[in-house]
């Protein structure tokens, strides 16, 4: 017999609503509680809206009336199990249901139901109570049924007494039922199976009868390969007679490729030669001295710090190439008082063809508009004994020593007075002497 009342009566405790009315042993966390019937979820689903949690039978039962979330209010929304709070909740700690009748159990709440064992009537739980099996209308305590069933129930069975073999015989005809329904599924299986050999056979058929027209497809290619392959031994031939054609015509264009390539190296030395010329061309225009220089705009150039450089200039045609470097507010010892005056050497044409280190004397003259007439001002000594820079061979074309020369080579006062006319000042290199 099986125990439909006994599992009804324990279902009816937690079932009515959504979720688990047991008694925990510590109270759950308030995410595991159903908004809707406030009892801890039982198959906790998801909702698509907002994604708060609710009892799957509480939820299904609000979406079966065509209401919104009870949370965010969304009437457009979807729910799905989710595992993983199943699992948590399954985790909680719960005093078995019929604690109040004498069981002591504590266990998980996924183990509540194993526990109860309410398809049984021998094992399980021993305060399930359980309908008689004769019938008699009385609930009896798991632990105290065999007793009742085979010596106190009034309707217990006289040609039995309640002996084991009725229960053998009970257990005998569960047991043919089971092996009943095992042949029923094995049949429909087997049903299933036959269906999809006649599927797969059919499908076999299908696959010889296309291959059998693509054989015949392959046989006509054949046919017209080989007309192909006709074709193309003549077409060989001709290949051939046009290959002697195309070897002679490559033949040509070698020898052309070859006159052109010759060309190209000539025109490449012509323009090294242009380059050396252009080179010299530019030495001869670069002047020589005396040289006058003008410095333009020389308050700008005295409030604003900056400083101005002269044009290059050789010392004599295939010399030593130099440049002046002025600063109208001047530098280091003569910033704020004096105008700072330097020259350096430049990389020239001919520097490997010249003495090193370079040992001589440039003379500067500054011009004088009160005296109406050049004045010589200190000369710049290269003595050839540095040991920094200033009189050695430079690097390499235009690259540039260090200057040599004076911070306080004019008093600004003196120089604002008489050698600075409307924002000019006029500089000349006199001579430049070698010293041999």
């Amino acid at each position: 017999m099986d125990c439909t009342a006994s599992l009804k009566r324990h279902n009816l405790a937690y079932c009515y609503k959504g979720g688990y009315d047991y008694q925990f042993v510590s109270s759950p966390p308030s995410h595991l509680e159903c908004s809707i019937c406030l009892l801890t979820l039982k198959n906790p689903a998801v909702v698509s809206c907002c994604g708060n949690h609710f009892c799957e039978f509480c939820i299904e039962r609000i979406k079966m009336d065509n209401k919104p979330c009870p949370l965010c209010n969304d009437s457009d929304y979807s729910f799905m199990l989710h595992k993983g709070v199943m699992r948590e909740v399954n985790a909680l700690t719960v005093y078995c249901p019929e604690q109040h009748t004498g069981c002591d159990w504590v266990g998980e709440l996924g183990k509540v139901s194993c526990h109860l064992n309410l398809t049984s009537r021998d094992s399980g739980c021993h305060f399930v109570k359980i309908e008689c099996a004769n019938k008699c209308g009385s609930m009896i305590f798991r632990k105290d049924l065999q007793v009742h069933e085979k010596e106190e129930c009034s309707k217990r069975c006289s040609s039995f007494s309640g002996s084991a073999e009725f229960y053998s015989a009970l257990d005998a005809i569960k047991q043919l039922k089971r092996e009943v329904k095992e042949i029923k599924d094995e049949k429909m299986r087997l049903k299933a199976d036959l269906s999809n050999s006649n599927l797969q056979l059919q499908n076999l058929q299908s696959k010889i009868i296309s291959m059998e027209g693509t054989v015949l497809h392959l046989s006509q290619k054949v046919q017209a390969g080989e007309q192909e392959r006709a074709k193309l031994k003549n077409g060989m031939l001709q290949l051939e007679q046009d290959l002697q054609k195309v070897v002679q015509v490559e033949r040509d264009q070698i020898l052309c490729s070859l006159k052109v390539t010759k060309l190209v190296a000539d025109q490449a030395v012509m323009e090294e030669k242009a380059k050396h010329v252009s080179l010299s061309v530019e030495t001869r225009l670069t002047p020589l001295p005396p040289i006058h220089f003008v410095l333009h705009n020389y308050h700008y150039y005295k409030d604003n710090n900056f400083h101005w450089q002269s044009e290059p200039f050789y010392s004599t045609p295939q010399g030593y190439r130099f440049i002046v470097s002025i600063y109208p507010n001047g530098i280091s010892k003569g910033k704020g008082n004096y105008l700072s005056l330097f020259i350096s050497i430049l990389g020239g044409q001919y520097d490997n063809d010249l003495k090193w280190p370079f040992r001589g004397v440039v003379v500067i003259q500054i011009y004088n508009y009160s005296m109406s007439q050049w004045v010589e001002r200190k000369p710049v000594a290269f003595e050839g004994t540095d040991s920094i820079g200033y009189t050695g061979k430079p690097e390499g074309f235009n690259s540039t020593n260090p200057g040599l020369g004076f911070p306080q080579w004019l008093r600004l006062s003196e120089l604002q007075q008489d050698y600075c006319h409307k924002g000019m000042v006029k500089f000349k290199v006199e001579k430049v002497t070698i010293c041999t």
